[in-house]
C-alpha cells in the first residue's frame, strides 16, 4: 500500500518491504523522524532507485528505510516535488498530476 502523505518531508519505504525485495541498501546520515504521535524514529539506510507501479504508471525514487508497520510506501514533499503541479481533492480523496 502506498501513502501519499501530504505532511512528510521525505519519502520512505517500509524495512520490512524493501527485504523483502531485496533492495539495494545504502547506509547514510541518521535521519531524525518525528511521526504522528509526536515520537521520534531515525532512518539510517535508503533503498536507492525503487521503482513501483500506481495507477498504471511507472515511478522510481531514492526512498529512506523506516519500520513503518501500517503501509509499504510514504510518499513525501521530495517525491510530490518531482510530479508537481499536484490537484488534492479531499471530496473525492483524489490526487491527480499528470506525468
Amino acid at each position: 500500500m502506498v501513502l501519499i502523505d501530504s505532511g512528510s518531508t521525505h519519502s520512505f519505504l517500509d524495512e520490512k518491504t524493501a527485504k523483502e525485495l531485496n533492495c539495494k541498501v545504502r547506509t547514510t546520515f541518521p535521519l531524525s523522524v518525528t511521526i504522528a504521535n509526536g515520537n521520534k524514529m531515525y532512518s539510517n539506510s535508503r533503498c536507492v532507485e525503487f521503482c513501483w507501479k500506481m495507477q498504471g504508471h511507472e515511478f522510481m525514487a531514492d526512498l529512506q528505510i523506516l519500520k513503518l508497520g501500517g503501509c509499504d510506501i510514504v510518499l513525501g514533499v521530495d517525491w510530490r516535488r518531482t510530479i508537481s503541479p499536484i490537484i488534492f481533492d479531499f471530496y473525492k480523496l483524489e490526487v491527480t498530476f499528470e506525468i
